[in-house]
């Protein structure tokens, strides 16, 4: 479950508690908010999408796409249009990205630290240990 006001997140599917109450994301509306973003860009983020593309055109661009693979297609067709390479798009991409589990592997590690103590000439061997959780893109940017 997510609860943020926040639109980026709606690039990602599953339960959201918004101010009326709580909304489910599918897959399809997820991916298209994330090629909406692509296209369009983000100023508060940092990355400026397609040139000539807000959010009116981008659904424009994006209407006709049922599947992921369509939206990418259409999505590299926009930038081509402005004369702008597949890698740029790709880069777009990246920037308007936020992993999603799907997308993920989750590993554990545990890492020791050892030191030697001494106490009235007995020596004993004292560990610290510290476990952390790590999140790691399991492939690069799975695009079609």
């Amino acid at each position: 479950m997510i609860a943020s006001l926040d639109k980026d997140l709606k690039t990602i599917p599953g339960v959201h508690i918004e101010r009326g109450g709580l909304i489910d994301i599918s897959q399809y509306e997820a991916d298209h908010a994330f090629y909406m973003q692509v296209l369009s860009g983000d100023a508060s983020d940092g990355y400026p999408g397609c040139p000539g593309v807000g959010p009116k055109r981008a659904a424009d661009i994006l209407k006709n796409a049922k599947t992921s693979e369509e939206m990418w297609a259409a999505t590299l067709e926009a930038y081509e249009k402005k004369h702008l390479s597949r890698e740029y798009a790709l880069q777009m991409a990246r920037c308007a990205r936020i992993l999603r589990l799907a997308s993920t592997t989750w590993t554990t590690s545990v890492r020791c630290y050892g030191s030697r103590l001494s106490n009235n000439g007995a020596s004993a061997r004292v560990q610290s240990c510290r476990v952390s959780p790590h999140l790691r893109p399991c492939r690069a940017m799975h695009l079609p």
